[in-house]
């Protein structure tokens, strides 16, 4: 019995974080005196909403994980996985969206947001246009 309310409360805590970060959601970027053509706005926010995707995939996949009747060790190491290939997806992706802007002349920084996976909160990083 004991085992079930944890994972429910388990559960219960991710759909928080999937709640946290369907909510409002601080602009994407931020236009500055910087000329920022039209294809690298429509870059950053596809690249933006791939990194939503996989943070709510990899939360989804935290959520199995916990409820598989596994040990607690097990658990631990499918949910490090876990967000290991989300942070290497996701700064791989906005690696390659830096360099491309730097090539515009246009600097682009990281700002990490903090999400929660399982009993973790891990930071990622969304591209912010300075």
């Amino acid at each position: 019995m004991y085992k079930e309310i944890k994972k429910t409360a388990s559960l219960l805590v991710i759909m928080i974080g999937i709640l946290a970060l369907l909510g409002p959601v601080a602009q994407a970027y931020q236009k500055s005196e910087q000329n920022i053509s039209q294809e690298l706005l429509i870059m950053i926010e596809e690249t933006n909403n791939y990194i939503y995707k996989e943070i709510d995939k990899a939360v989804e996949k935290a959520g199995k994980e916990v409820l598989k009747d596994q040990s607690e060790q097990q658990l631990n190491r499918s949910i490090d996985r876990i967000i290991e290939n989300l942070l290497r997806k996701t700064n791989r992706k906005v690696d390659l969206l830096i360099k491309k802007a730097a090539r515009e002349g246009v600097v682009l920084t990281k700002t990490y947001v903090e999400v929660q996976i399982y009993d973790r909160v891990v930071l990622v990083d969304p591209c912010y246009a300075h």
